[in-house]
């Protein structure tokens, strides 16, 4: 796992690590490699890698109910499964008390491509239904990238003030902008799940034209 953190972020020179899975045990070299690549510098301008990793799964273990490395708040954002009606789902771990940035986006019942060789049967055999922390995980980590497509467009660059565009690329700054996706009236806290709700934000969206909705109004007035 570590050569695998490192060839992203080094070789492929990516923005967001999505990490599907968890343990019960730290690790001292993956949280290492996490770290450097968090503090990572391209011509001494800083370009931190973003990381988001799923919750775990029916883990009720009171002691330890969220995996390694989620649990981590100082290395990545912690991501948590909600049902279509937009509640926890039921094999979703409590919050992280010692977090406020509790990320809680859909995981449940969601269609996913998977391989044929695999399928049980069915009227479409490369597809399934998924549940998981693990599902919910690369949405979030889609949200994030779908955020720094849009920062990267002429029309919004130019409308950020040049001081909030180093906060922006950061896992604060992407929570902060995450916070304005939250459902209406959302309780806030240690602990508490954050729902995201991306269309609050990104609205508007047609088919082969994004329309960005409040971002660049948001950003403009440096609200960050």
């Amino acid at each position: 796992m570590v050569q695998a953190i490192k060839h992203a972020a080094d070789t492929w020179d990516v923005d967001i690590i999505s990490m599907s899975f968890g343990f019960k045990d730290s690790s001292e070299k993956v949280s290492k490699a996490i770290n450097l690549a968090k503090h990572r510098t391209r011509n001494g301008v800083p370009r931190p890698v973003l990381f988001y990793a799923a919750a775990s799964n029916n883990n009720h273990l009171d002691y330890n109910p969220i995996a390694y490395p989620a649990r981590d708040a100082r290395l990545v954002t912690a991501v948590f499964s909600l049902d279509g009606h937009g509640d926890k789902s039921e094999f979703s771990p409590k919050g992280n008390q010692h977090s406020l940035t509790n990320l809680a986006f859909l995981g449940q019942g969601l269609e996913a491509a998977f391989s044929e060789k695999l399928s049980t049967g069915g009227l479409r055999h490369d597809y399934r239904l998924m549940s998981g922390t693990s599902c919910s995980t690369p949405l979030a980590a889609g949200t994030a990238a779908l955020v720094l497509e849009l920062l990267r467009r002429k029309d919004i660059r130019e409308n950020i003030p040049e001081k909030l565009v180093p906060k922006l690329i950061t896992a604060d700054g992407m929570n902060k902008i995450f916070e304005w996706m939250l459902k209406e009236n959302a309780q806030r806290g240690a602990g508490v799940y954050l729902e995201i709700q991306p269309w609050h934000l990104l609205r508007g969206m047609e088919q082969g034209n994004i329309q960005v909705g409040d971002l660049s109004y948001r950003l403009k007035d440096g609200a960050l």
